[in-house]
């Protein structure tokens, strides 16, 4: 298990710090902590920046940093903690990722 730090690019808020298996399924535990996020697809990976929304539909996009061995894993994370945001760096990014919004 690797450490993963999951920022929503749609509120710039930390919504997840801990353990998965890989980005996507730090994603899903991200959802999992009960932010209200509604009903979602299936998460996909976009590298392409934040999915275009002129065609009306909303999409949650998380992007996600391994942070193994630079921060703990945090269950109770505050969503605009500053130090966690100073300790995540570019070249920690795995991966983004988005589900659109049902």
């Amino acid at each position: 298990m690797h450490t993963f730090g999951v920022l929503c690019s749609n509120t710039n808020d930390i919504v997840y710090l801990g353990e998965a298996s890989d980005p996507e399924n730090a994603c899903y535990r991200a959802i999992g902590t009960g932010n209200g996020w509604g009903r979602l697809s299936r998460f996909k990976r976009f590298d392409l920046g934040e999915p275009k929304t002129e065609d009306s539909r909303s999409w949650l996009c998380f992007i996600v940093f391994d942070v193994s061995g630079v921060l703990e894993p945090d269950p109770n994370v505050r969503h605009d903690d500053q130090a966690i945001m100073n300790a995540i760096g570019d070249d920690m990014h795995v991966g983004t990722f988005i589900a659109e919004q049902l």
